[in-house]
């Protein structure tokens, strides 16, 4: 009698294809898991502002690059959304501290970089960008109390700096040139520190007539000068500075921003 044997190695057959299925799944796990990392890992730029800087002497600017912040973002369209922002802020703020104290920084553009180095503004398509100004123009006029809480709060800064001051300033007033329709501006201060001082600069704010800010002959509305006369404890002094004005009626403010004492020492309004 023949007798014909069948042997079925189950157990081996599912021990061989088990480990091909779970190749299969942990690739597709492992796809799955960069897609979504790539999908929502925000991309890195860099906000770099461009600044017309105020001289230290004089009414002049120096255009200047501030520090570069870093933007994350999804995508250049919306990088370039959170550039837009912080420009409209800064300028803003601006505005507002060079209405009120003058010579402060003036942001005039900026650039936001991918991270091959490469300003992506130009790349984006004029009309997406010229929606994404609109669009945070009409919303910036919605952060104006974030902004003015900024401002009031940088305003008590300086003003309780001021009050720190080694000089105080008796007077300010416009004088007529002689033989002239031109008027000049003349100050007078105290040194109420305990130092010598050697030198002190000083700004200014006029009006016209007309409650408007004044030709002051470089600049409308604002000025400034110095005096590196030696100041000793508790004196006074003035100065007389010709700034050419046709319109000066009235000046508004006048104060002191850096002053220079004999022992090396500084004090700086903005420090």
């Amino acid at each position: 009698m023949l007798i014909i044997k069948f042997k079925f190695n189950v157990k081996s057959s599912t021990v061989e294809r088990e480990p091909k299925v779970l190749k299969i799944m942990k690739k597709l796990l492992t796809i799955a898991v960069i897609l979504f990392i790539s999908c929502n890992t925000n991309k890195t730029y860099k906000y770099i502002e461009h600044i017309n800087d105020p001289d230290l002497i004089g009414d002049g600017y120096t255009l200047k690059d501030k520090e570069a912040v870093i933007i994350k973002a999804n995508n250049d369209e919306d990088a370039y959304s959170q550039a837009y922002e912080k420009f409209s802020i800064s300028k803003k703020v601006s505005k507002d501290m060079n209405e009120a104290y003058g010579h402060s920084a003036i942001p005039v553009s900026f650039e936001i970089l991918n991270d091959k180095g490469e300003d992506i503004s130009s790349k984006i398509d004029v009309l997406a960008k010229d929606s994404v100004e609109k669009s945070l123009d009409k919303s910036i006029g919605g952060m104006k109390t974030a902004i003015k809480e900024m401002y009031d709060s940088n305003q008590k800064l300086i003003e309780f700096k001021l009050k720190d001051c080694p000089v105080k300033i008796l007077s300010a007033k416009p004088v007529e040139q002689e033989y002239s329709n031109y008027k000049d501006i003349r100050l007078s201060w105290k040194n109420i520190s305990k130092k010598t001082i050697s030198a002190i600069r000083f700004k200014w704010k006029g009006e016209n007539a007309f409650g408007e800010p004044a030709d002051m002959g470089v600049k409308t509305g604002e000025g400034g000068g110095f005096s590196d006369d030696k100041l000793r404890p508790g004196k006074s002094d003035y100065g007389e500075w010709s700034i050419l004005s046709r319109d000066l009626k009235k000046v508004t403010k006048a104060w002191v921003y850096e002053v220079a004492f004999e022992d090396g020492t500084k004090w700086e309004l903005n420090n």
